[in-house]
């Protein structure tokens, strides 16, 4: 059972439960003090035992991304980057109430009982997708000073040589942190120095971290003011690591057709005819439409009148292709890890937390010992299922408007939800509800078809 469903049966019950206390204490007609003491002991008593479950022990896994003063230029940092201060008062919060970090590469021994889980002992995992360089500036400084464990997922494909590692703000002070730089991604001597440390442990999030078409209805095109970063990372893979400075600039990819997408190792992809495409694309570098503010009409007319005189054909990957491609991705990523950090890697963390039945069993193949996805369907609880790993997200601003109080208190239900208090749950809920319409009303949906959450 998934941590949200098991959440969603307590409540359940619950309601039950407090139906069927209502039904006896106002059927009955329970009227001296005693009897409503004894009812109220009752309805206390129960709330407790449904509401409470922290047995079997849960492991809250929780999943960072950026730790950042600076995230604008990852299009979506208001959504994915806390601030240093935050990651700061949150390492505070779990030094001071006794939590030990663990290795997600731990995780799977102590789920799997071939540790004992000491009685009284609170675990927290830590996690960081993506490797942003951010990890390095200001994560692992905040590690260092509270003792405490990350696993870091990195997409080996983004990571660059370097001759030094960057300045971190354990070396500035406060007043100079903006003019540190803090885009891009981390190099190989920093997952080293990290790695060394004996603080950070370096896993898999796979090799391209990119998205397919995976529907054959088209969407729009690529155009000015509407990149298309996924598609700028498959036909440009050179320019992955440097993409938020050239993206915008590049006009390579103006005209191509847009259709439905998905994370790459979770569907198999749609590949359109590449006629059309290529005649998108010539059709685009030919045209002056492109300078007035309504080029998109333009470019559907032009779709129209080739569908009308051609016949447009795209293609699905086998089931057989698909497998290749998660293989040959997966096979990447770990031959990299284990020559440039000597890192034997045995746990993958999903891109985007999407993943399928194929591409769990592929996994499994090539030699990973455990997956982890904010989408499995697990609670990790002592002796259940410890090769799939779920995780809560953290970020900011997690009720949907800029407050530091907020967001500690959003941080402080997560972890808490997380280990069985489900009767905090419904605040926490509100929360979540409060930041999705915020999201909406900004017009950022989690992962618009058109042209990408990263525009």
């Amino acid at each position: 059972m998934g941590a949200p469903r098991a959440r969603a049966q307590a409540w359940g019950t619950w309601l039950l439960f407090g139906a069927l206390w209502a039904g006896v204490a106002f059927g009955t007609h329970a009227a001296s003090p005693w009897q409503w003491t004894c009812l109220l002991f009752a309805l206390g008593l129960g709330s407790w035992l449904i509401l409470v479950r922290r047995q079997p022990p849960k492991l809250p896994v929780l999943n960072y991304h950026s730790v950042s003063a600076r995230p604008e230029w990852l299009r979506i940092g208001d959504r994915v980057s806390i601030t240093p201060e935050a990651f700061d008062r949150q390492l505070a919060y779990l030094k001071r109430h006794g939590y030990r970090s663990l290795f997600v590469s731990e995780i799977f021994s102590l789920l799997a009982g071939q540790e004992g889980w000491p009685r009284r002992s609170r675990f927290i995992a830590l996690t960081f997708d993506d490797g942003f360089a951010d990890n390095w500036i200001a994560a692992f400084p905040l590690l260092k000073k509270y003792g405490m464990k990350a696993t870091i997922f990195v997409s080996t494909s983004f990571i660059a040589e370097a001759d030094r590692c960057r300045v971190t703000i354990e070396e500035t002070n406060r007043a100079d942190w903006d003019a540190l730089d803090w885009t891009g991604y981390l190099t190989w001597p920093e997952l080293k120095a990290m790695r060394d440390s004996g603080l950070v442990e370096v896993q898999c999030h796979g090799h391209e971290h990119t998205r397919v078409f995976a529907g054959s209805g088209l969407k729009g095109f690529v155009g000015p003011g509407k990149p298309n970063i996924w598609l700028f990372w498959n036909i440009r893979p050179e320019a992955r690591g440097r993409w938020w400075r050239e993206v915008d600039a590049d006009r390579s990819l103006w005209g191509h057709p847009v259709f439905a997408q998905a994370p790459a190792l979770a569907e198999r992809a749609f590949r359109p005819d590449p006629k059309a495409v290529a005649h998108m694309l010539s059709w685009a570098r030919n045209a002056n439409e492109f300078s007035t503010p309504d080029w998109e009409r333009h470019a559907w007319e032009e779709w129209a009148r080739y569908k009308r005189n051609h016949t447009v054909h795209g293609e699905w990957e086998t089931d057989e292709t698909y497998a290749r491609r998660v293989e040959q991705d997966l096979t990447e990523a770990r031959r990299i890890l284990r020559e440039k950090l000597g890192v034997e890697s045995s746990v993958l963390c999903w891109p985007e937390n999407a993943f399928s039945k194929i591409s769990e069993g592929v996994a499994r193949q090539v030699g990973f010992a455990a997956t982890v996805s904010n989408r499995h369907d697990t609670t990790n609880a002592a002796r259940k299922a410890p090769d799939r790993i779920t995780r809560v997200f953290i970020g900011s601003p997690a009720a949907g408007i800029r407050s530091a109080s907020l967001d500690f208190l959003g941080f402080v239900l997560e972890v808490k939800v997380f280990e069985g208090w489900y009767v905090l749950y419904p605040l926490l809920a509100a929360m979540h509800q409060a930041r999705k319409i915020a999201l909406a009303m900004k017009g950022r949906s989690v992962c618009p078809d058109y042209c990408s959450m990263w525009r």
